[in-house]
């Protein structure tokens, strides 16, 4: 049914006069429904302008094709800024706090890979702000990474703070 606009209008203003109306009575209530949304906004802005890529050093003792696959799937996962660097150079940047984390491949990454062998890989983490409940993080790793996932090659990656993962 077709309402004319000056009815449509009226309608609208009497919406709001009631709502303004209830928002003075309701004070309490008004507060708490700006207070929330922007307090949303405000943490949500935190976690976006916070970043979600650690700056990561990785020292490759092995460059297979299976290690140069998991450089790759690390690169891709959009959660790290990767670099290849050296132990020593990595170190020294961890240690400076240029960088978050270092991530190890050993030098037998693709032969394990190759004979279905757990295999770790050695992370260091300088995370000064720890806690029992957030110490494991699991990052998956795409299919692509790791095509024997069915023979007893695990599908994350579980780091801890300054151990090992195990892959």
């Amino acid at each position: 049914m077709y309402h004319e606009p000056a009815y449509t209008l009226r309608v609208i203003w009497a919406c709001m006069k009631k709502d303004i109306k209830s928002a003075l009575t309701e004070r309490v209530f008004t507060i708490i429904g700006i207070f929330v949304p922007v307090n949303v906004l405000i943490l949500m802005s935190l976690f976006v302008l916070s970043g979600g890529q650690a700056p990561t050093a990785v020292v490759m003792h092995d460059t297979g094709p299976y290690a140069q696959q998991f450089y790759d799937a690390m690169s891709h996962a959009h959660s790290f800024r990767l670099q290849i660097a050296s132990a020593s150079d990595a170190q020294n940047l961890i240690s400076t706090g240029k960088i978050v984390a270092v991530v190890t491949i050993p030098a037998d990454f693709d032969a394990r890979i190759r004979q279905n062998q757990p295999l770790r890989v050695g992370v260091q983490i300088n995370n000064l702000n720890t806690s029992p409940a957030t110490g494991y993080r699991l990052y998956p790793l795409p299919d692509r990474f790791n095509p024997r996932h069915r023979a007893g090659v695990g599908r994350y990656v579980a780091i801890r703070n300054s151990r090992s993962a195990r892959v």
